[in-house]
């Protein structure tokens, strides 16, 4: 941003209101992807769906890939499961967002082939499915909140 710009955007500003629940607690470094994982995950969707209007990416055409490689995703597998395994939904919040990354990639499969109408296809069906992951996501930033546990971050 240029630097003559950055009153203005100080003065309008307004922070997601999901950080303002860690605002309130003490809490772990680990847990940093977890808080940013909604802005983490709509970057990656957007840098995903502009390849239908025909933007490079350096993103992989393999799901499992990408999906290990995103912050959160290395959470869930390290920190996430082993500690709150046990909230409602959290499984299943894993599989959606494994299912996610595999739709993303193959839109940059489709894409990188030049199938941009079937791409178009599954584009449409990452943004039906992104909002249900920010829920599940949102909801976990509560729960996780509420029950403080312990973490030994040094393995």
């Amino acid at each position: 941003m240029p630097p003559e710009q950055v009153a203005a955007w100080e003065k309008q500003y307004q922070p997601d209101p999901m950080w303002s629940l860690w605002t309130k607690t003490r809490w772990d470094l680990s847990h940093f992807p977890l808080m940013v994982a909604i802005r983490d995950h709509q970057q990656w969707l957007n840098q995903v769906l502009s390849m239908l209007d025909g933007e490079a990416t350096s993103l992989s055409a393999n799901g499992e890939q990408n999906y290990l490689g995103s912050r959160f995703g290395a959470w869930y597998q390290r920190l996430g499961d082993p500690h709150y395994g046990h909230i409602t939904g959290f499984h299943e919040m894993d599989l959606l967002h494994r299912r996610i990354h595999k739709l993303g990639a193959e839109l940059i499969r489709l894409c990188q082939s030049g199938d941009i109408e079937q791409a178009k296809v599954i584009g449409d069906d990452l943004r039906k499915q992104s909002p249900r992951l920010t829920r599940g996501i949102e909801l976990l930033h509560q729960q996780v909140l509420a029950e403080p546990v312990s973490l030994d971050t040094n393995f």
